[in-house]
């Protein structure tokens, strides 16, 4: 796997060696959050289900295969839009799961509001990624100046540099 063997980040002249190990240490702490925190809440969701027959590591697996499949985004907003969908994918799942061993109808109905309303939240950050990875919308544009009268179409490039009026033609 990509990410179980993080680089140690070129340390900066100058320091102790207690403010070596610090700077270490707090990377390594900043590698997991990147790189295993999000799966630890997917873990959270399905060991619910799954309870003890689900390796907390195989969630770290199955993000990354995730993220792999996706491109493996080097943008961090990206990465998190997608994690965000994979961690709500699995929670509507877990709700939907609580509804249907939900004894009262109360706490099923509560579940399946529940379970729609972040399903909803799902289908938006879907959206959302899909217009965060399209293209930027090109900034050029063209002004035309068209007027109709009297059934005849005069069309006239209208351009800035150009100051002199445009002669219609039979007058």
């Amino acid at each position: 796997m990509k990410n179980d063997k993080p680089q140690p980040p070129p340390i900066p002249a100058g320091l102790t060696a207690e403010e070596k190990q610090e700077f270490l240490k707090n990377h390594g702490y900043a590698y997991n959050l990147k790189h295993k925190l999000a799966a630890s809440y997917v873990y959270a969701a399905a060991a619910t289900v799954a309870g003890s027959h689900l390796p907390a590591e195989s969630c770290v697996v199955y993000l990354n295969q995730i993220l792999d499949e996706a491109g493996q985004p080097k943008d961090p907003v990206e990465r998190m839009l997608l994690e965000q969908i994979v961690m709500a994918h699995h929670h509507v799942g877990r709700l939907h799961v609580r509804a249907a061993t939900a004894e009262s109808p109360d706490r099923i109905k509560a579940y399946n509001a529940a379970a729609a309303n972040l399903l909803r939240e799902l289908c938006q950050a879907v959206v959302a990624l899909k217009k965060y990875r399209e293209p930027a919308a090109s900034k050029k544009f063209t002004v035309v100046k068209q007027q109709n009268v009297a059934k005849r179409q005069q069309v006239a490039f209208v351009d800035k540099e150009s100051s002199a009026e445009l002669e219609t033609p039979g007058k």
